[in-house]
């Protein structure tokens, strides 16, 4: 039976990855996993060695980095506070100046677990305090609503541009174009009808949208 160690060693080489709050835990699993694959990973978070970590936790960013290097990725650590809009916008200003691009986010930032008192971790919701409720929401679900959306221009496709460019010579060339004049077109339906793809040789799929009764 083959071993399943390290089962995508080199699948994801020259890949960029951005693992947030990758400090410890899940984060730091992840961004080890993404290592053994050949990626490069922007490890986040806010405990950086030689200060204080929070709560006092084992695991800095610096030294999930490290991990990731030895473990056959680049890893890089970048200190950000996944509650700060900025910090977040000069993350991605930094891959974006560093890679010109991000194939692969990973949202794992939580802060749900800072100031707690463990022993009622699992009380009943009406007795857990209010600032943990905070925690969970603004250094989680809103956390990563902020990530990705400054990701997002960095994971869209840059080719995108040309398969448009693509799509306005097929149109161009057409004898009959006239006949599309007034019309809205899609991307996707012109490359269906013309027969062009992506500059990777994908074909980008038409829109439809489903008749409603």
């Amino acid at each position: 039976m083959k071993s399943l160690d390290r089962p995508l060693a080199g699948s994801l080489q020259g890949k960029v990855a951005v693992v947030t709050g990758a400090s410890r835990g899940a984060g730091r699993g992840i961004a080890l996993a993404l290592a053994e694959a050949g990626a490069t990973v922007y490890v986040t978070g806010r405990s950086v060695r030689g200060e204080a970590t929070t709560e006092n936790l084992p695991g800095t960013i610096d030294e999930t980095a490290e991990t990731v290097t030895a473990r056959g990725g680049t890893g890089i650590a970048v200190r950000c506070d996944h509650t700060v809009d900025s910090d977040v916008e000069l993350l991605f200003v930094r891959v974006q100046r560093e890679q010109g691009r991000l194939d692969l986010l990973v949202n794992n930032a939580w802060g749900g677990y800072e100031q707690h008192d463990y022993r009622k971790f699992t009380a009943p919701f009406c007795e857990q305090p209010l600032r943990h409720w905070d925690g969970m929401f603004t250094a989680g679900v809103r956390a990563a609503l902020i990530a990705s959306r400054f990701a997002a221009s960095l994971m869209l496709p840059q080719r995108h541009g040309l398969i448009r460019g693509r799509a306005i010579v097929a149109l161009a060339s057409d004898q009959k174009v006239l006949e599309k004049s007034g019309k809205v077109l899609a991307v996707g339906d012109l490359a269906e009808e013309y027969g062009f793809t992506d500059v990777d040789g994908r074909r980008i799929p038409a829109f439809r949208i489903s008749d409603q009764e």
